[in-house]
């Protein structure tokens, strides 16, 4: 077990950077400008963001360039971002239809459930005079005044990794990032998109045609009062509560403890670098009737898999197990994997809506080019085998008085129903209530569902989630939940059936918007099977993990800011059943009084963002002390425009980054990014052919963004 030692020694001096901070900030804290960016919303959905997370922050930013006008009726964008809520929707629209439009934001304060952190919030993303929206011009006149933006982006690791020590990578190790992005505000975005990724080869070899990745959209909105929606290229769809076909950024568990519904309008542009979850074609959302709309897709993509061969009695055939959703393509064996697989995926949706609600029913058909048969595995005995797969649903919202209801009712290709049933209200002026239920049994299918769940395979999973938010005080919020649920099949690692409960608290303080500290508190358990020492069964043990967290935010001006936290972790195994003996645990036999593994995260950032002044930086030093993978702490981490990142901090050492940006004029943006993770107690790091040989990893990027 590692000592903690080191990091306790640090803990004095980042106290003492503490004290500092406060005797700084103490004589400014009534005075200074409120913080105007969306980062602490980015901090409140850390652990529970996909991969492809960076879409999000893209989104975000896009609607900071382009704010919605507050009293249209065009906010759909922030229920799927979570910006908003349906009610909160509904409570505004129905202060404007008493009082009228909103002559500020202030006036905010006034609509019931819209506490200031909402507020906030919504600040940078809002406007109540009129916008680019609200102004009918044609498509080539949209083509025409539009903005135009060019992104480029290098990156690189400067240590040397294995697989390009032994030549295993065919190319460079360099990162390549190429986008040419058009709007005029919300009606309309063009873009093209190409990514390298490191290891990839570019303009040789097996790629003769440049980046590995290239992306394509065109999204217009309200082309006709008949056409709402209209997207050619790569999109994204969500129908529902992504029972059946959610493949959008999609937020999980969190501090947001109310916000569990899946929001937004069906389809969606797609501006990503994640290249296995868009869909390639044509959608389009009609307005059939006042209070009818029609959406439909088109989407046709070749997918990532292994082909192996079946030799049976009567035929040999091809088949795969997986797809491959990395997106690399490096070594000889990625590329044989690369496009392999035909899809072709169709949906259709009709919607009906209602005075305080609507009602939808929507249908997907996938076609595979190769039939998909998963490995024989235990676990694998109920997903989806074969070419084609059907699914259907019917999903619902309602609003009466302070209660808002929404579900959705699924129908798989096999006959197996899965449901997912929600209440979001506002029992109190500073009382705010969510409760969801889903029933996902095993044979459930769907290949581009994501539903709100502990588990992302959306099936194999029945719980309850109950959240609570109370604001007792302007300065004062207690956000809680507590989420129970189980898995009545096997799952990977898990050879039983098996359950878990999660149990989150945040307890926050705000000083005129300029103070911000929180306390809070997350324990989770999760079972997984265990080897039982000279022994060939397993045992079923409970994986307790316990996470405290004290957080401190300074604004100490328009200009500077600062973060401090220091994090603590408790992991350890319990067994639900009388048991004595040893488990293969962390790579040897352990006893169960041995398991218990603790750590410590402890970090200081600095933000310094002067207004009106070209140059920008933010910076962190963290220390860490983590005994072990399972007590891992995450964090937060700014980064390079429109892009965030939330590394998982493990074993011992520190890390550093630093971020520089230069606005030299309002149409030309050059940034740089150099991050550095030191161990103090590896010799090496990584593993496969992605290992360094070493205790550090440097990492620098450098991105130009062009206006025209």
């Amino acid at each position: 077990m590692y000592s903690l030692a080191p990091s306790f020694k640090v803990l004095h001096c980042f106290i003492y950077l503490n004290l500092l901070a406060i005797s700084i900030c103490l004589p400014t804290l009534l005075y200074g400008q409120p913080n105007s960016n969306s980062e602490s919303y980015l901090e409140n959905l850390e652990e529970n963001l996909p991969t492809d997370n960076n879409t999000l922050l893209e989104e975000l930013q896009y609607y900071h360039q382009h704010p919605i006008n507050i009293n249209s009726n065009e906010l759909s964008p922030f229920l799927q971002l979570g910006l908003m809520t349906d009610y909160q929707i509904q409570q505004l629209n129905q202060y404007i239809e008493r009082v009228g439009p909103l002559l500020s934001l202030y006036e905010l304060q006034a609509v019931p459930n819209f506490d200031p952190a909402t507020i906030e919030r919504l600040r940078p993303f809002i406007v109540t005079s009129t916008t680019l929206d609200d102004v009918h011009l044609s498509f080539k006149e949209v083509l025409k005044e539009s903005t135009k933006w060019v992104y480029a982006r290098w990156q690189n690791t400067l240590e040397t990794k294995r697989g390009f020590a032994e030549k295993k990578y065919l190319g460079d190790a360099n990162k390549l990032y190429l986008r040419y992005f058009q709007s005029y505000g919300a009606k309309m975005s063009l873009g093209i998109t190409a990514e390298k990724d490191s290891g990839e080869q570019f303009f040789n070899g097996a790629n003769k045609k440049g980046f590995d990745f290239y992306s394509f959209h065109l999204f217009i909105k309200r082309l006709t009062p008949k056409i709402e929606r209209l997207v050619i290229g790569d999109f994204s769809a969500q129908f529902g509560q992504g029972l059946i076909l959610n493949n959008r950024y999609t937020r999980g568990k969190g501090a947001l403890v109310t916000d569990i519904k899946r929001s937004g309008p069906s389809l969606h542009r797609f501006t990503s670098v994640a290249e296995s979850l868009a869909f390639r074609g044509v959608g389009l959302s009609w307005n059939t009737a006042p209070h009818q709309q029609v959406t439909g897709f088109i989407s046709y993509r070749k997918r990532d898999a292994t082909i192996r061969l079946r030799e049976e009695e009567a035929e040999a055939f091809n088949y795969f197990e997986a797809f491959h959703t990395s997106g690399y393509h490096r070594t000889d064996h990625e590329i044989e994997k690369k496009r392999r697989v035909g899809q072709l995926t169709t949906g259709l949706q009709f919607q009906q809506t209602f005075k305080n609600g609507s009602l939808q029913f929507n249908n997907i058909f996938n076609q595979l080019s190769l039939p998909l048969l998963p490995s024989d595995q235990a676990y694998n005995f109920h997903r989806y085998s074969g070419k084609q797969l059907w699914s259907g649903s019917m999903d619902y919202q309602y609003t009466f008085r302070n209660y808002h209801f929404f579900g959705e009712t699924a129908l798989s290709q096999n006959g197996t129903v899965a449901t997912v049933n929600g209440l979001v209200s506002s029992l109190l002026p500073d009382v705010s209530l969510a409760v969801h239920w889903r029933h996902l049994p095993p044979s459930f299918h769907s290949l581009f569902g994501q539903s709100f769940a502990e588990s992302s395979l959306n099936n194999n999973e029945s719980g309850i989630y109950i959240g609570l938010s109370y604001q007792p005080h302007p300065h004062w919020r207690w956000d809680v939940y507590a989420d129970y649920w189980k898995h009545p099949w096997l799952r990977f690692l898990i050879d039983a059936p098996s359950k878990g409960k999660e149990y989150f608290s945040r307890l926050t303080f705000i000083k005129r918007k300029q103070l911000e500290a929180y306390t809070q508190l997350k324990m989770e358990w999760k079972q997984r099977s265990y080897k039982v020492q000279n022994a060939d069964e397993k045992v079923l043990l409970n994986r307790a993990k316990t996470n405290l967290r004290f957080h401190l935010r300074f604004h100490h001006s328009s200009a500077l800011e600062l973060r401090s936290r220091v994090e603590f972790s408790f992991f350890k195994l319990r067994s639900p059943l009388t048991f004595s003996g040893n488990i293969f645990y962390d790579q040897t036999w352990l006893p169960l009084s041995d398991s218990q593994r603790k750590g410590v995260l402890i970090y200081q950032d600095i933000l310094y963002k002067p207004i009106g002044k070209p140059l920008s930086f933010t910076t962190r030093i963290a220390f860490f002390a983590i005994d072990n993978y399972d007590a891992r702490i995450y964090a937060y981490e700014n980064d390079l425009l429109n892009q965030f990142s939330i590394p998982a901090y493990y074993n011992t050492g520190n890390r550093v980054y630093l971020n520089i940006r230069y606005q030299a004029k309002k149409w030309f943006t050059l940034e740089g990014r150099v991050a550095q993770t030191y161990w103090w107690n590896q010799e090496s790091i990584g593993s496969g052919w992605e290992k360094i040989e070493g205790p550090r990893r440097t990492e620098v990027k450098v991105q130009a963004r062009m206006r025209f």
